[in-house]
């Protein structure tokens, strides 16, 4: 059984619903092992949690003089007491060490009795009770008067679970620890903690169901700190009851509180782990056992320690049969598999033979098929690019014939206006209308807004594609989105082919040594050299 509730809040059972109001299942219980097996697989995760605390209480203790150095021992006192037993002497000789403890009766008295407490968990029982006696127990302040009681009724309950039963020594003792439960109910006064030690003592004198309507009762208003002692009685009560499913499901809770609280000194966990093996989770449980021993072994707790070793050959026994049995499930399970995999061979020699037999039909079909496939694809393209030539061709035919037609009529109106002027004798207005270029101007000006628009509609990056030939800093921007500059139209010529510079002179109405002007100033803004600006020209 425990010796004290642990007083350090920093410790707590995280994630564990303090209420129990419905029907224990095989999941609730799963759930819990699980939980279990995430903190075990954690490591020490929680024992570094504990130990770096103590490591800030020593630093403490450093800086402080006093009754505060005191207390700061005191307080690692209750970190090492259920963790490493040489730490938490070393933390009693440190108070006892101090001035104050020379002259303080009260805090000797402590020292007495953790000393004695230290000396019960290590086993070393005769040491343990001559420091309790020496203890003068009518002078003692309140709070030391319950510690008292409380380490006399462990290490009495210690040693009666580790006497003989047969020289009828071990029932002296635990008479001694049943009047040290009375007298911590006499003292005590807080509610939970009297009722620990209450429903204690109904779970020995075989009352468990009037100590689990306490326990339960409790479990809705005790601190996170105390659920441990609560689960670990709810758990005893069901024993007693003979309700393994809600035994196990108590010892669970217990195990996670005392493995995220960092303590190496338990019960819980060994015995959860000898009612799972005989469950057939010999695998688990031998997990449980193994860190229960180490626990064990690490705080130096003689009785835990002899508590696993009894339970241990159970615990190994079973799960060596568990790992026999598994290896010859693995054996049968390798020569099942043995023989599934030479008629699989068989199957797939089989196959592969009446395979081969078709491959060079199915390669000269594949062969046949991506041929033809790669006809259709060339046909497709070729149709594609033939009804985009036909449909470009068209629009261009229709905007051509609208375009001379537009000609025609301006000449056929041209022709009527200087026949007028001629029938009317007026040759003045006659010159000066033949003068006018004004009316050539603008027919020249609509041909270059269809052609700008017709090759942009033909080559509809090409603005885009002939700046990026050129430096950045040098490249030319249009006066509109369907327009063309100067020398853009120039290049636009020589993409549709007409590369030869008196074409372009004439068709742009240009004279031979602007377009030569025109051609030589690009080519030196291009980041390329001629002929590869001519060759990249070609695929804007």
């Amino acid at each position: 059984m425990y010796t004290k509730i642990l007083i350090l809040t920093f410790f707590v059972c995280i994630g564990i619903s303090p209420i129990h109001s419905k029907t224990i299942t095989k999941g609730d219980i799963n759930d819990l092992l699980t939980q279990i097996d995430q903190i075990i697989d954690e490591g020490e995760k929680y024992q570094h949690l504990r130990i770096h605390a103590a490591d800030s209480l020593y630093r403490v203790a450093r800086h402080s003089k006093g009754y505060d150095k005191i207390n700061a021992y005191k307080q690692i006192y209750d970190l090492y007491s259920h963790f490493q037993s040489d730490s938490a002497l070393h933390a009693i000789k440190l108070i006892e060490q101090t001035d104050e403890a020379k002259n303080d009766k009260d805090i000797r008295d402590y020292t007495k009795i953790a000393r004695g407490e230290i000396m019960g968990l290590m086993g070393l029982y005769v040491e343990a009770c001559d420091n309790l006696f020496s203890v003068d127990a009518s002078s003692l302040s309140k709070e030391n008067r319950l510690f008292l009681f409380q380490t006399f009724r462990s290490v009495y309950g210690w040693i009666a679970d580790y006497a003989s039963t047969n020289n009828g020594t071990a029932e002296k003792y635990v008479q001694m620890t049943n009047a040290y439960r009375d007298s911590i109910l006499s003292a005590e006064t807080y509610k939970v903690s009297y009722d620990i030690a209450l429903a204690d003592k109904y779970i020995v004198n075989n009352d468990a169901n009037e100590a689990l309507k306490i326990l339960l009762d409790d479990l809705e208003s005790a601190h996170d700190e105390e659920l441990v002692f609560l689960y670990f009685n709810l758990a005893e009560a069901y024993r007693e009851l003979g309700d393994e499913n809600e035994q196990i499901y108590y010892l669970a809770k217990a195990s996670i509180c005392d493995l995220k609280a960092g303590v190496t000194e338990y019960l819980a966990l060994p015995m959860l782990a000898h009612i799972i093996c005989k469950h057939g989770d010999a695998e688990r449980a031998y997990k449980y056992i193994i860190r229960s021993m180490d626990d064990a072994n690490f705080c130096r707790a003689r009785l835990r320690t002899m508590e696993v070793s009894n339970i241990f050959p159970i615990i190994d026994k079973a799960y060596k049969q568990f790992e026999k049995d598994h290896r010859n499930k693995m054996s049968l399970f390798a020569i099942i598999l043995t023989v599934l995999v030479v008629l699989l061979l068989c199957v797939i020699t089989f196959v592969l033979k009446q395979n081969k037999k078709l491959s060079i039909t199915r390669s000269k079909l594949a062969e046949a098929n991506d041929n033809l496939q790669s006809v259709n694809n060339e046909l497709q393209n070729a149709n594609t690019h033939l009804m985009k030539a036909d449909r470009v061709k068209e629009e261009y035919i229709a905007l051509f014939l609208e375009r001379c037609r537009s000609y025609l009529d301006a000449l056929e109106n041209y022709r009527h206006s200087l026949l007028k002027l001629a029938k009317n004798n007026q040759h003045d207005a006659m010159m000066r209308q033949l003068k006018d270029h004004n009316q050539i101007g603008e027919e020249q000006q609509r041909f270059y807004r269809d052609f700008d628009k017709a090759f942009l509609d033909i080559h509809p990056d090409f603005v885009t594609n002939f700046n990026n030939l050129l430096k950045e800093e040098e490249r030319v921007v249009p006066k509109s989105e369907n327009s063309l500059t100067t020398e853009m139209r120039i290049f636009a010529l020589i993409r549709l082919g007409i590369n030869d510079s008196n074409n372009i002179a004439h068709f742009l109405n240009y004279s031979l040594a602007t377009i030569y002007n025109y051609r030589s100033r690009i080519t030196n803004k291009s980041t390329f050299s001629k002929e590869e600006f001519n060759e990249r020209l070609m695929k804007c």
